[in-house]
């Protein structure tokens, strides 16, 4: 707790600003995503983007807000398990993606179960076409569950390549597996890996300077650490940034039922799951020892719904000077973004919070163009950038569509609750009902008219057992279902 009592004495030297210049809006207004996961631009002189999608396919496209033209860059659906919290997560440019074309994606694949870092490499004579059959495989990862799988990929500062996994926990009890503090296996951990030299049995090499590289003394003290690992100690490192001025690497570990936090990663750092949920005892409950253990830059209760980080980046643009060296950041569930302006003292950071934007449906992934300008990625099926309020090229965030949409539920699966969002173009009576795999109604959410906008429900079954479940958004103008899965 020692952070805090300093920040309430250090409060007044970090400036609490308003942002208010900042404004959100669709960035490619004549383009719609299904599920887009990551927004990335190569390091090249081209003004070419990409945005993959949940799916397994990537796009690319011109870098203008104007553009009506995408092309299937990479499409790995027949490759990619993409149901409930699985997919293709991220992908990642080679530092020298110019000269040899190379790179890299995450995602998770059937039978096994399992998460996926692979190579591929770009058509030499068509920048917008990858070559499937250039696929390399790297690593796997054997997955026990659909959910906590983590999935970030990125090149550090260093030039070797960063991913994350997740515990694999699905029964909402903690670490059922005990993934968080065990260093033999690559689960719940930042990997670092070197893409460009192998060494026997591996499609890749590991830095010798990795903290647990050669370490024989890890498990009962007679069994070999996974030399891959970078960092340890997470529930699901869902995205991770680096920041492209001091090189500082930033994560979002989301929590379990109570707390969830942001990290710097030091290597070789433990980040205390499951002893730990942020700066709480976890297991046990109490009187839990915190020897050796890093500590959250800041964490945030569930409260007012918040329950589900979505690390961003720390801004190094130029169009927004008042968001200079703060991160930004988002909740998944309650739809808003957040900035954070932080510093250190010592040892400890201190660091405050503020609200930038709400209503912005299901964050999940941050990117950045070549002039370090920030993107977000939206199921709603958009990619939004921020923006000054000058700038008037393009659509701006506070333009509903005009359509009924209704969004996939979060957490999915689910146990005990999970969020049903929908926007509605209009006024208009609404009937929004929870359906058995019989098609049995079994329950009622909402019943009456609405005003237009978004809406936010929570659904918390009572009596209900394991399975699948299906909602229904009924109104004049047609119905939408969407399917979720609880488990106990």
């Amino acid at each position: 707790m020692k952070r805090f009592c300093l920040f309430a004495a250090l409060i007044t030297l970090i400036p609490l600003t308003t942002d208010a210049q900042a404004v959100l809006k669709d960035a490619f207004p004549e383009l719609s995503f299904s599920q887009p996961t990551e927004f990335q631009a190569p390091p090249t002189n081209s003004d070419l983007v990409f945005v993959s999608q949940k799916g397994g396919r990537i796009l690319v496209f011109e870098n203008d807000s104007t553009t009506s033209d995408m092309q299937v860059f990479l499409d790995l659906r027949e490759r990619v398990l993409s149901r409930e919290e699985q997919g293709l997560f991220s992908f990642a440019f080679h530092p020298n993606y110019a000269e040899n074309g190379y790179f890299y994606v995450h995602h998770t694949a059937d039978n096994p179960r399992r998460s996926v870092v692979a190579r591929y490499k770009v058509d030499p004579d068509n920048p917008r076409n990858a070559q499937r059959d250039s696929q390399k495989v790297l690593l796997e990862v054997e997955q026990p569950h659909s959910t906590h799988n983590g999935g970030e990929l990125e090149f550090g500062p260093d030039g070797y390549l960063y991913t994350s996994l997740g515990d694999g926990e699905v029964t909402r009890d903690g670490d059922p597996y005990d993934n968080g503090q065990d260093r033999t296996n690559m689960m719940a951990a930042v990997l670092r890996i070197d893409v460009d030299t192998t060494e026997a049995g591996l499609n890749y090499g590991i830095p010798d300077s990795n903290p647990f590289a050669g370490d024989s003394t890890c498990g009962d003290g007679t069994e070999a650490c996974a030399g891959e690992i970078y960092a340890y100690g997470f529930r699901n490192p869902w995205r991770f940034s680096f920041d492209s001025k001091t090189g500082e690497l930033w994560l979002g570990d989301v929590g379990h039922n109570s707390y969830e936090e942001i990290d710097v990663i030091k290597k070789g750092g433990n980040y205390g799951w499951s002893i730990m949920e942020g700066e709480h005892c976890f297991d046990p409950s109490t009187g839990c020892d915190t020897t050796g253990l890093e500590m959250p830059v800041y964490e945030y209760a569930h409260d007012e719904n918040r329950r589900s980080v979505t690390m961003g980046t720390v801004y190094r643009g130029s169009a927004l000077p008042t968001l200079q060296g703060k991160l930004i950041y988002a909740d998944f569930v309650i739809n808003s973004v957040f900035s954070l302006t932080y510093d250190k003292f010592g040892d400890d950071w201190v660091a405050s919070r503020h609200k930038m934007f709400d209503n912005v449906i299901n964050v999940v992934s941050f990117g950045t163009d070549r002039q370090n300008e920030i993107y977000l990625c939206s199921f709603d099926g958009n990619v939004y950038t921020i923006t000054n309020e000058d700038d008037t090229g393009i659509a701006d965030r506070r333009e509903q569509p005009g359509e009924i949409k209704l969004y996939a539920n979060y957490p999915n699966p689910f146990n005990p609750s999970t969020q049903i969002s929908y926007h509605l173009p209009a006024a208009m009576h609404v009937n929004l009902s929870v359906y058995n795999a019989l098609g049995q109604k079994i329950d009622e959410l909402v019943n009456r008219t609405q005003a237009s906008g978004r809406h936010q429900i929570n659904f918390q079954p009572k009596n209900l057992s394991s399975g699948v479940y299906f909602y229904r958004l009924n109104t004049h103008k047609g119905s939408q279902v969407e399917r979720m899965t609880l488990v106990k």
